[in-house]
């Protein structure tokens, strides 16, 4: 399959993701409350200079043309945002401006593209995912919040199954992008873990908006082919990562070869490779927490919102606590005795304890039933 749809009606190619990103925005229409295609034109398009009415939804449900640039210079508005802002079709436009099509058509997204617009679509979903530094103070407070718990791989599996279970486009293209940011990032396990979570939440999001087998197929091909760029081989990595991995390969079959080994499986030596790397990434200071996804609670959303605050009581406690342990010996004429020293000690910050009051309130309120 060449990258690019065929010409049609001497227009300029279209990509095939620009086109499949018409489908899937149809296709949700449709779910949603597409009457017919006159009721769409005669609704959502002005009439044409002779008053007759436009005949341009057929179009677009059967061929897949894009509305969105001509719409804008032809009409002087978005016919995307305009359906959007109807009742009926509150929230369709998520479908059309997802993350997931700038993963599915090209150029797609650099690495600072897709870690900022992760953090944006993180924003918009109401996903937190803490530093070390919020889960030091975060314990300090809410030491019973999952959001600085311990990262495992229970953890990783409940969220990615919340993710898939709400079925939104956003929710799949949220997988998409930490997929790219594991691969990013040399995180192999986790990425080989969330690849096959994208992709069967992507196949049950074509299921559920009842794409064609055909649009659907051509869907997991562009996911192989642009999000994951797959060419066969076992992980996603970059030229410069495969040649190490070719020479340690080679390097290590010279070994057992002069050991006598003669009949050495290229692929099991790479694979070890591989592992090798697995276990050095469950070394990094940073493995704990740096996927450790979790819905914003309301008391986790007030200590974010005064961060400052309890950031530096918690800085008072550990100092306070700290400098309690300390003891200097000093000489007298009776011998040697020591002396506990409190030294730059940081003040107690003001306003604190109506703060941690409120929190406590925050946490103690009813939860409502889910």
């Amino acid at each position: 399959m060449n990258d690019e749809s065929p010409n049609s009606g001497g227009h300029p190619q279209r990509d095939w993701g620009d086109l499949l990103r018409t489908y899937i925005w149809v296709a949700r229409l449709r779910q949603m409350h597409w009457l017919s295609d006159d009721w769409m034109d005669s609704t959502f398009l002005p009439k044409s200079p002779s008053g007759e009415r436009r005949r341009t939804f057929i179009r677009v449900r059967r061929e897949g043309n894009d509305v969105e640039p001509g719409s804008i210079k032809r009409y002087g508005y978005s016919v995307v945002d305009k359906i959007d802002a109807h009742p009926m079709f509150k929230g369709s436009a998520r479908w059309y401006r997802t993350p997931l099509h700038q993963l599915l058509i090209p150029p797609g997204l650099t690495a600072e593209e897709t870690t900022a617009e992760l953090h944006a679509l993180a924003r918009r979903l109401g996903l937190f995912r803490a530093t070390m530094h919020q889960g030091w103070v975060g314990k300090a407070f809410l030491p019973n919040d999952k959001a600085f718990e311990c990262y495992s791989e229970e953890r990783l599996k409940l969220f990615t199954e919340f993710l898939k279970t709400r079925g939104h486009i956003d929710d799949v293209a949220m997988l998409g992008l930490l997929y790219r940011e594991a691969v990013g990032q040399r995180a192999f396990e986790l990425a080989v873990a969330l690849w096959a979570e994208f992709v069967e939440a992507l196949m049950n999001m074509g299921r559920n908006l009842g794409l064609p087998q055909v649009q659907a197929d051509l869907l997991l091909i562009l996911a192989q082919r642009r999000i994951s760029k797959d060419d066969w081989s076992p992980l996603i990595l970059s030229e410069q990562t495969r040649q190490e991995t070719a020479e340690h390969a080679v390097w290590m079959e010279n070994i057992f070869t002069v050991a006598g080994h003669e009949n050495i499986n290229k692929k099991w030596l790479q694979q070890t490779d591989l592992q090798m790397l697995v276990r050095q990434e469950k070394h990094r200071a940073t493995y704990e927490v740096a996927h450790n996804w979790t819905s914003v609670s309301p008391e986790l959303q007030y200590l974010l919102d005064n961060f400052d605050k309890f950031e530096a009581t918690a800085r008072y406690r550990f100092t306070k606590t700290l400098s309690t342990k300390i003891e200097v010996m000093y000489p007298t004429k009776r011998g040697f005795k020591s002396r506990r020293v409190i030294n730059d000690l940081p003040p107690r910050p003001k306003g604190i304890d109506p703060m941690i009051a409120k929190l406590n309130r925050i946490k103690a309120r009813k939860k409502p039933p889910t």
